[in-house]
């Protein structure tokens, strides 16, 4: 596969008015439309091309060739070349560059290896996308910068805030297009690792010795190859979504769905006072969906007050509120149009969408008179309580009716189990790092965080079991020997810091009783750190009162 590609240099200045008015006018653009972009365009400088047969982007241009060797696919880029710049006189683009559109005119097109498509690198001829991770890691070494200054003791940042801006700025920045270069040599794409752990210690404010594994378990952040594999799999399930029409769906289809159909809106009004009043001698098909998280199970169901028929369906747990309804809008059209429902299963949104509405007309048209009523919950409407009742009820069904995954639904389930995957990689990794101690998993401990940049440092470095104390520095040969300078018979480590140290005995004994005064009996590292095992309500209040000791102790610079 070649490729050419084409910047037609001042392509926005140069588009004829003229032109632009023809197609206009040739789609079906006329009257006073047309004429306002008429004078819109008069004494206009700067003006968009409105109309192309090749794949572009404003005044950037890719013609794409697939050829069994490169010169039969040269040969037919420049037949598109040729033909390009043709149309390009036609319409009065003739302020192209003059290397350019020399060689759409008479020289051959030149072959090059290298070339950037919307911010994506492409090196030929067997694209394995150095150049890009290249540029990525160049990008992205600069933003790392910013956030070494906003993290330091002058702007002293929050780790939320920097994590926040590592997820906009630098993740956002090796992500774009990971689809494509995902196909690069797993080599290349470790180069990109040390981008994400450089910035996790900066948010965290880790020592560098701190395990991978153990920071992005505080933190929350997935590997880089899992959100790749995430992305990679959304954007799968997207492709499957497209109609049949687009270039890049091969495997699901969207056509037969009557794009022309009347659109209608409801309105919501007071329901009881409408209910014993314009609806009064209506037939009243109440319809609910109902969704229970904690099972996890999603139902809907339909009533017919005039027969006292309640008819329910259990649906897949991964269903949104909003298809949930319009399965229930859509059983009781059918449940009017017949006495026996046939069962109707739509392929997507849209496809249940357009199914209530060919109904709806349907009926209008056998001489129905149907109008719709948005109900709130608990109006006082027997018949709204009734099929409320019934949704929940169809919960607990064996059976299951099956519906399609839509978009927004696959992506939040594609997220919840990757996440569940590097939840269970994290489970077996972290039983060899001290982090073990504190969590099996990236489940979040907002009770953890502090404002204060110092304190929330310490706990963390505390946590990962990698401090300033000299039994650590010693064991990086950063210290002459590990013991504690105030015992000097016992290695200074995390534990006789917290839990032994003579030195802090006053401190501690006034921790102990303020923990066992909320009901907490345990004094260990992970309650003292982490607060487990410890009631909710009283989690955030242990971690206040070990800052207080860490505070009190004056050992904050030397963790």
């Amino acid at each position: 596969m070649t490729a050419l590609f084409l910047d037609l240099e001042g392509a926005f200045d140069s588009a004829p008015h003229e032109g632009i008015l023809y197609k206009l006018a040739f789609m079906g653009i006329t009257g006073t439309s047309l004429a306002w972009v008429h004078d819109f365009l008069t004494g206009c400088s700067f003006q968009v091309p409105t109309h192309s047969h090749l794949l572009l982007y404003a005044d950037d241009i890719t013609i794409v060739s697939r050829a069994l060797t490169l010169s039969e696919a040269q040969d037919h880029l420049q037949e598109a070349a040729t033909a390009l710049g043709a149309w390009m006189t036609t319409w009065g683009l003739q302020k192209a560059s003059n290397s350019t559109y020399r060689h759409l005119k008479w020289e051959a097109v030149p072959y090059s290896t290298s070339h950037t498509l919307l911010g994506l690198r492409l090196d030929g001829p067997r694209l394995s996308w150095v150049n890009h991770i290249s540029y990525i890691r160049t990008s992205c070494n600069k933003r790392l910068d910013v956030m070494k200054r906003i993290a330091g003791i002058h702007w002293e940042a929050s780790c939320d805030l920097l994590l926040h801006y590592y997820k906009t700025t630098i993740r956002a920045k090796i992500q774009y297009v990971s689809c494509f270069y995902e196909s690069a040599a797993y080599s290349n794409l470790l180069k990109l690792d040390p981008i994400q752990n450089a910035a996790l210690r900066i948010s965290m404010g880790v020592m560098r010795s701190s395990p991978v594994v153990s920071i992005q378990a505080e933190s929350g952040i997935p590997p880089l190859s899992a959100h790749r594999r995430m992305t990679l799999c959304q954007q799968y399930y997207r492709i499957l979504g497209l109609p049949a029409s687009h270039p890049l769906s091969t495997l699901h289809s969207n056509s037969g769905v009557d794009q022309q159909a009347p659109v209608w809106l409801l309105a919501a009004r007071q329901p009881l006072i409408l209910d014993r009043s314009i609806y009064h001698h209506h037939l009243k098909i109440y319809t609910d969906g109902f969704r229970d998280a904690s099972l996890p199970s999603s139902a809907a169901a339909i009533y017919d007050a005039s027969t006292a028929i309640c008819k329910t369906w259990r649906l897949p747990e991964y269903t949104d509120v909003l298809t949930m309804e319009l399965f229930a809008l859509l059983q009781a059209l059918i449940y009017l149009r017949t006495s026996h429902p046939t069962s109707m299963v739509p392929s997507s949104a849209t496809t249940l969408i357009h199914s209530i509405q060919s109904t709806f007309l349907h009926l209008l048209n056998t001489g129905w008179d149907i109008t719709f009523q948005w109900v709130p919950s608990h109006s006082g409407i027997q018949g709204n309580e009734v099929v409320d009742a019934a949704a929940k009820m169809a919960l607990t069904h064996v059976n299951i009716t099956p519906l399609p995954l839509q978009p927004h639904s696959a992506k939040r389930l594609i997220s919840r189990l990757c996440h569940s995957s590097w939840d269970s990689s994290l489970n077996t990794a972290l039983r060899i790092t001290s982090m073990g101690l504190y969590c099996s998993d990236s489940s979040p401990q907002p009770w953890v965080r502090k404002q204060s940049r110092i304190l929330d440092v310490a706990l963390t470095r505390l946590r990962l079991g990698h401090t300033r104390l000299t039994a650590h520095l010693h064991r990086l040969g950063l210290s002459p020997d590990p013991y504690c300078p105030w015992c000097r018979t016992v290695e200074e480590t995390i534990e006789h810091f917290l839990l032994h140290c003579p030195r802090f005995h006053s401190h501690r004994v006034v921790l102990h009783d303020h923990l066992v005064a909320l009901g907490v009996s345990t004094f260990d590292l992970p309650t003292l750190l982490a607060a487990a095992g410890v009631h909710s309500s009283h989690q955030a209040a242990v971690l206040r009162l070990t800052c207080v000791f860490l505070k009190k102790c004056g050992q904050l610079p030397c963790l």
